[in-house]
């Protein structure tokens, strides 16, 4: 397909404005839960876990970095390799961030529910509130997505 350099930065444009807007929009779903948030990430005594699959794991990813960089024990692990041994890490002190659309993912419920056995705490963001992932979770942030990735949803997850 073909496509004129015109429309193509008008395109370009039109999303960078619509991603601009999905994350001003997020301010508005800052709430109680959020503080709570802050609160058990910055008193984590242990490790801080950040998860999640697709999208929700490159979101995963990009907080474990801001964490580390931040001097806090943060690592990224996905839920596959959580599963084969990773999740055995988790202790008293530490806390798990799950990030979730849907929070009905067999392999990132039963990391959220491994941690919390073990006694991590237990934080997830996502769309369902009501889901399996979050009645595991000890807090939850929900996080609205309408549409995924064109610009008019809240945030992509995966």
């Amino acid at each position: 397909m073909i496509i004129s350099d015109d429309s193509l930065l008008a395109q370009a444009r039109a999303l960078i404005h619509a991603e601009g807007a999905a994350v001003t929009n997020v301010a508005r779903y800052l709430d109680e839960q959020f503080v709570r948030a802050v609160h058990m990430v910055a008193g984590c005594s242990g490790r801080i876990y950040v998860t999640g699959a697709g999208t929700s794991g490159a979101m995963a990813k990009r907080l474990a970095h801001l964490l580390a960089t931040c001097g806090m024990v943060a690592f990224q692990i996905t839920p596959s390799d959580a599963l084969h041994g990773e999740a055995a890490l988790a202790a008293p002190g530490d806390v798990l961030i799950v990030f979730s659309k849907a929070g009905k993912s067999a392999d990132i419920n039963q990391f959220a529910r491994i941690c919390r056995d073990r006694g991590a705490g237990i934080l997830c963001v996502t769309a369902e509130p009501e889901s399996e992932l979050a009645q595991l979770s000890h807090l939850v942030i929900e996080l609205p997505v309408d549409k995924e990735g064109e610009g008019e949803g809240l945030l992509p997850f995966g």
